[in-house]
């Protein structure tokens, strides 16, 4: 049985389509709508019509005016007897007549298959060529479509002929006619045939210019609906929050816009009145709901979907927002291969995570306290080991991370990228929950939906998704909404500090 939901899905896909591509829809119908009517007026070489009209009937018609001529002489010779059979046989008359019309129409019907059968006939075709070759010489070309139809409930019969010479047509169908009307008296025995009306002008049928047009407008509208459908439909990239939290049944905690790249560096110093520092800020406190209701720290584990994401400095930023509240956040670099905080926050690693699982040496000595900002405490990788998978996978590091759950609030742990890596489904297992972070500008939702299983697969408990380097551009989305209130909201702030700055100047 078919599922209806199935179709409210292509017809939203349709429309999504059309409303991300319609720039070129309506491109493609403009353009097929001048095709159109450039192929009417350039290409298709006109046709022309001619009519003439004939009025016709058979010998049946003879017969039953005889039988009409006896009734009437009935008739009178019934009025000679008396008046009451007068006007019965006046009644029989009428009747007869109207037989006699019935009569005559239905054999007319009957016989119009006949009359466009010799219209189509070669012998007709022939004698009408040399009619019009003697007449017309090396003008006449035969090329021309003759048909018979019946006026409706008359024994009228029009005769036309469609050509694409305009001045030689009612010559074609005024000898035509002529030669018709000899030979359906010769063959079909219509002996009363009369020419009632000559072409004298013939209109041009085709091509019409304006159906030409609408056709290549509604050609050019569905190309453009079909192409745009078929690009919206292959293109895997993130274009709707919403659809990705419902394909995934996954929450967004956040979606940090594009910043520049002098500013990449330093991403948790944005001025608090920033895009940027409002979206972290936002983040964070789509965390805070991801800790549980017991009051021990929560583990995560940020990863991304692929190396260059920025998962890093997305973390970093949240790590020092957080702080910021007054919490005690470890931040702790797992990835073993390429590890990135000690470049963010500008920290030495020589000595780290590493050195804490391989050695005897202490948290204490490893560890950079309140870095940025108090209560910022941050594990560096470390000397990079040869086998990093082996070394996140013992025991000693879930103890670790067990013993100082006690000591903070938050523990966030970057971990390698998910694709192509064990790390992080080894990690994930260890934490509370884990957040995938991925560049909104690359993100392939088909290549989400792989990592996503992956992880569940593994038992990993997913806590959410961070959209990376968005871009405000993007009107479709419905976080552009936000973006550009957080904008038009910021310059009356602004205004207001500044009315109060020369107010404080005054009274000095």
């Amino acid at each position: 049985m078919e599922n209806p939901m199935e179709k409210t899905i292509d017809f939203a896909l349709l429309m999504r389509a059309l409303k991300r591509f319609w720039l070129l829809v309506v491109i493609l119908g403009v353009v097929g709508a001048a095709v159109g009517l450039g192929a009417a007026v350039m290409l298709v070489k006109p046709t022309y019509r001619a009519t003439a009209l004939i009025f016709a009937w058979s010998d049946v018609e003879q017969g039953s005016k005889t039988q009409s001529s006896d009734g009437d002489k009935n008739k009178d010779d019934s009025d000679r007897i008396n008046d009451s059979r007068m006007e019965q046989e006046m009644a029989l008359a009428k009747l007869r007549s109207y037989q006699l019309l019935t009569q005559q129409l239905t054999v007319g019907n009957l016989l119009m298959p006949d009359f466009q059968a010799l219209l189509n006939s070669r012998k007709l075709r022939q004698k009408i060529d040399e009619t019009l070759k003697v007449k017309l010489g090396d003008k006449f070309t035969p090329k021309y479509k003759l048909t018979a139809q019946p006026l409706p409930r008359t024994r009228f019969v029009e005769v036309s002929v469609m050509c694409h010479d305009q001045e030689l047509a009612p010559q074609i169908i005024n000898d035509a006619v002529r030669i018709f009307s000899a030979e359906a008296r010769d063959m079909l025995g219509v002996n009363n045939t009369q020419i009632i009306d000559e072409a004298k002008v013939a209109v041009k049928v085709s091509p019409r210019p304006i159906l030409y047009t609408i056709g290549g407008l509604l050609l050019g509208l569905l190309l453009g609906g079909g192409i745009g459908f078929l690009i919206d439909y292959m293109d895997k990239s993130i274009r709707d929050i919403k659809d990705l939290e419902n394909d995934f049944n996954l929450p967004v905690l956040g979606v940090l816009p594009e910043v520049s790249a002098g500013n990449g560096g330093d991403l948790w110093a944005q001025d608090t009145k920033s895009t940027y520092g409002e979206a972290v800020r936002s983040m964070r406190v789509n965390v805070e709901y991801l800790l549980p209701e017991t009051g021990r720290a929560k583990i995560f584990l940020v990863s991304s979907a692929n190396k260059g994401d920025g998962k890093s400095s997305v973390m970093s930023s949240l790590a020092v927002s957080i702080a910021k509240i007054e919490k005690r956040v470890l931040l702790i670099d797992v990835d073993l291969r390429r590890p990135r905080q000690h470049r963010v926050f500008k920290l030495s690693n020589k000595v780290g995570l590493v050195d804490l699982l391989v050695s005897k040496k202490s948290f204490d000595e490893l560890v950079h306290r309140d870095v940025k900002v108090p209560g910022l405490d941050v594990l560096t990788c470390g000397t990079i080991p040869v086998n990093p998978t082996d070394l996140l996978g013992s025991r000693r590091l879930e103890d670790f991370l067990r013993e100082q759950a006690q000591n903070y609030d938050y523990i966030f742990l970057d971990a390698p990228p998910t694709l192509g890596f064990a790390d992080p489904m080894i990690l994930g297992n260890l934490a509370d929950s884990t957040i995938i972070t991925c560049d909104y500008r690359r993100a392939n939702t088909d290549q989400l939906k792989v990592i996503i299983d992956r992880l569940r697969k593994s038992n990993v408990r997913l806590g959410g998704l961070v959209i990376n380097r968005f871009q405000m551009q993007n009107r479709s989305d419905y976080y552009y909404s936000y973006q550009h209130y957080y904008y038009q909201y910021m310059p009356d702030n602004e205004q207001d500090e500044s009315v109060e700055a020369a107010a404080d100047n005054q009274k000095a």
